[in-house]
């Protein structure tokens, strides 16, 4: 199964996204002074459960323009411009898919091994 080489830009608003970021910036904000280990364990499990999983600090970070998905072990993004090659790693291709059904479910599409990708 070959996934293809999938872009990311711009993502729909996306309710379970939204409530991502807002439970994030409350554990913040109520967390007493939480480790930098706490929060990195509290965002790599909310971000799966809630946002795009291994993609989200890529999401977040504002120097990125474009995040481009090869394969569960090539993810790339654009900054300035430039394409870097980043060591994000998805745990496979089962992974990938999830993520993209994700992203591309509240425009109504889906991604299946028909799909042009």
């Amino acid at each position: 199964m070959h996934l293809g080489q999938w872009t990311v830009k711009t993502l729909p608003n996306c309710g379970e996204h939204s409530r991502y970021c807002s439970t994030r910036s409350s554990c913040r904000r109520t967390c007493n002074s939480p480790g930098p280990d706490r929060m990195r364990l509290f965002d790599a499990v909310a971000a799966e459960i809630l946002a795009f999983g291994p993609l989200e600090p890529l999401l977040q970070d504002e120097t990125v323009t474009e995040v481009m998905v090869n394969g569960p072990d090539l993810v790339y993004v654009e900054r300035s411009g430039k394409l870097v090659e980043t060591d994000v790693k998805f745990d496979g291709e089962e992974h990938v898919r999830r993520i993209i059904d994700r992203i591309i479910a509240p425009l109504g599409r889906r991604c299946d091994e028909n799909s042009d990708g």
